[in-house]
């Protein structure tokens, strides 16, 4: 039993350095294709379009000591020790430590630190702590620490973009997303929208957004500084720079100055503040100068802009003051 135990160890080991050395061998293939291609900017500004070489085997312990050059390709299997880097990344990346690709990326990278991509990736993201990716983004992102997409970092091909499908992490997601966004403490976006008018972002803590067409679901805070057209759920507070839909919390506002959009819709909580706007406030203190006055306890209605005389009052009746005294 020991014996046939030894003889399949050996085995594996010569399968092995046998593919190590297959890739090694085709690591000194060009990519006509690549060749071919002159809509890659960084090709084309590096000058590297003839060197640059491909193989569908890597094997990194610590880069730079890894099979291939970190400006290569890898088109199948990448299999990472501590860290690797690479430029694009086509297939499974498996990584004890982190790998990263400078360039753009589709399948499976799989990290139990970290996994980072700088230009466009498509597929699953996982990583242990901190997932990123400097581009647009089409898939799963999951991390148990950071998350983040659309963010590019040093030396990466690519600009600013957005995430489709589903952003996942244990403290904190960030990014531009189309799709749902859920963490265990807070979520950033510059806008979240699913289609045309749907969305998530759940999480434990806080919600921050410039503008949301869908739902904000959180345990703290619900921000959205532009404006809102779904519905903003919190335990503590909800904010938005205007829209329309439903804003259910302890306190609700919306500061719609002359720069931001008109509100219409329902506030429910205990404190509700709407600079102007037209619908419903149900709460202990209700304030909304497009009322047929500023202040009503308990149920309170608003028609749109306020009357000139209200435009024209003191500072004491506006509601925008308190509103201002709740976002600090």
């Amino acid at each position: 039993m020991i014996g046939r135990a030894r003889a399949r160890r050996r085995a594996a080991a010569l399968a092995l350095w046998a593919l190590a050395a297959a890739a090694a061998s085709c690591a000194g293939r060009r990519d006509p294709g690549r060749d071919r291609d002159r809509d890659d900017p960084a090709d084309s500004r590096d000058g590297d379009r003839e060197k640059r070489l491909w193989s569908p085997f890597e094997i990194a312990f610590l880069a730079p000591n890894q099979i291939l050059e970190p400006k290569d390709d890898v088109r199948g299997l990448r299999l990472t020790l501590i860290y690797g880097v690479h430029r694009d990344v086509y297939g499974l990346g498996l990584a004890g430590g982190a790998d990263r690709a400078t360039g753009r990326a589709a399948g499976a990278q799989l990290a139990w630190g970290v996994s980072a991509t700088g230009g466009e990736t498509a597929g699953l993201q996982w990583a242990g702590l901190v997932s990123h990716c400097g581009a647009r983004f089409a898939g799963v992102q999951f991390a148990g620490v950071w998350s983040s997409a659309g963010v590019p970092f040093r030396g990466s091909s690519e600009g600013n973009g957005r995430l489709t499908g589903l952003q996942l992490a244990g403290l904190v997601s960030r990014g531009s997303v189309t799709g749902a966004q859920v963490s265990g403490v807070a979520n950033a976006a510059s806008s979240v929208a699913l289609g045309l008018s749907e969305g998530v972002q759940a999480a434990m803590g806080v919600n921050l957004a410039r503008s949301v067409a869908g739902v904000q679901l959180a345990g703290g805070l619900n921000k959205a500084s532009r404006s809102l057209h779904g519905v903003q759920l919190a335990f503590a507070a909800n904010a938005c720079g205007g829209g329309a839909g439903a804003q259910v919390g302890l306190i609700n506002i919306v500061e719609n100055g002359e720069s931001r959009a008109a509100w219409s819709g329902l506030q429910l909580g205990l404190i509700n503040s709407a600079h102007e706007g037209t619908g419903v406030q149900i709460g202990l203190l209700n304030f909304n100068r497009a009322g047929w006055v500023p202040f009503f306890p308990l149920v309170h209605f608003g028609w749109g802009a306020p009357t000139p005389a209200l435009r024209a009052g003191s500072s004491s009746r506006r509601s925008s003051g308190i509103a201002r005294s709740f976002e600090g």
